[in-house]
């Protein structure tokens, strides 16, 4: 197995040497979040309403490894760039092959590759999506690890290695991560992610940032035609109306382990005013 990934990741890796100024200014668009905002949706959404563009939603390799490992590892931009160059340098190769003239990923780990994404493109756009905390960390308690296993999302027994605060020495919970509830860490990540995200844009002109509940909740034509209009697609988008699966849910949770936030503990509720509020009002909540 390792031989044959080693292959494929030098495959790719030639084949983005080849086409390399090529995908210089092959227009690609990222959607970022902290997760728990739609990011699957908007794979089917793009593909069923646009023609000449491919969307993914974290297609293998998902970039997990890389997300966590610049961080413990110490890489640099360039050691992380060639990393993401060669984790991509196939799909966009097959995604051009196809005659698509725009490439459109959605993934929370693109969350901390900020920096990689505007070191290697020029035609690029970056997604920012913000979901009120008080939902995201209901849904995010609520969320198994694996669609068909018994892992919880941050759980002691979460088969992934996420980032957390023991990565980052300047973080005030650096140190304390062992020591925090899954609710306390949960609340920590949706403020590390949108951080992460918000702190690493340089180009300004390539980002926009917009609400997880105007996109899904409000005038959702409107909203997804902002989107299409900022990632510079309208042009292909094959009706006036989009398809009605823009009202249908994906990627639901099927546990419920915590209610709402009305029906939070007090004791709950404080970890939340403590980690999350000084943040919360950045984005407007």
């Amino acid at each position: 197995m390792r031989q044959y990934r080693l292959k494929n990741a030098v495959k790719g890796l030639k084949a983005w040497l080849n086409r390399r100024y090529v995908f210089q200014d092959f227009p690609v668009r990222f959607i970022v979040s902290t997760g728990r905002t739609g990011t699957k949706f908007f794979e089917k959404f793009f593909n069923k309403n646009f023609s000449r563009i491919e969307a993914r939603h974290e297609p293998f390799p998902d970039l997990h490894r890389l997300s966590v490992s610049k961080f413990r590892d110490r890489m640099d931009l360039q050691q992380s760039s060639r990393q993401f160059i060669l984790e991509r340098a196939e799909i966009l190769a097959n995604v051009k092959q196809k005659d698509n003239e725009v490439y459109i990923e959605s993934s929370l780990y693109l969350a901390s590759l900020i920096p990689e994404i505007e070191d290697i493109f020029g035609d690029y756009k970056i997604l920012h999506v913000v979901r009120d905390p008080r939902t995201f960390v209901v849904s995010a308690y609520n969320k198994r690890a694996m669609e068909k296993g018994s892992y919880l999302f941050h759980g002691d027994d979460d088969v992934r290695r996420r980032l957390n605060s023991n990565d980052f020495p300047e973080d005030p919970y650096f140190g304390k991560w062992e020591k925090m509830s899954r609710f306390e860490r949960i609340c920590w990540h949706w403020v590390k992610f949108n951080s992460l995200i918000s702190s690493s844009i340089r180009n300004h002109e390539h980002y926009k940032m917009m609400k997880f509940e105007g996109i899904f909740y409000d005038d959702k034509n409107k909203s997804l035609g902002d989107v299409s209009k900022f990632f510079e697609i309208d042009k292909y988008q094959m009706s006036d109306q989009f398809d009605d699966s823009i009202s249908q849910k994906v990627n639901i949770n099927s546990d419920k382990l915590i209610d709402e936030y009305s029906g939070w503990s007090k004791e709950m509720k404080d970890h939340f005013e403590k980690i999350i509020y000084p943040d919360a009002k950045k984005y407007g909540y």
